[in-house]
């Protein structure tokens, strides 16, 4: 993740219904060390929103 990313405000999603993902491993970058796992949706969250597969969670 781009350094400061996680300090920054942020909105928290469930998967209600499951959800079509394509993934793969993360390379190194931002000096981070990479090697985890990336998901990219095969949906906008717009459009998984209106579906009703994801939710947002109350804080």
């Amino acid at each position: 993740m781009v350094p400061g990313y996680l300090e920054r405000p942020h909105t928290v999603y469930e998967a209600v219904k499951p959800v079509d993902t394509l993934s793969g491993q993360a390379m190194p970058w931002f000096g981070q060390p990479g090697l985890g796992t990336q998901y990219k949706f095969t949906q906008s969250f717009e459009t998984m929103l209106k579906r009703g597969i994801i939710r947002e969670v109350d804080k």
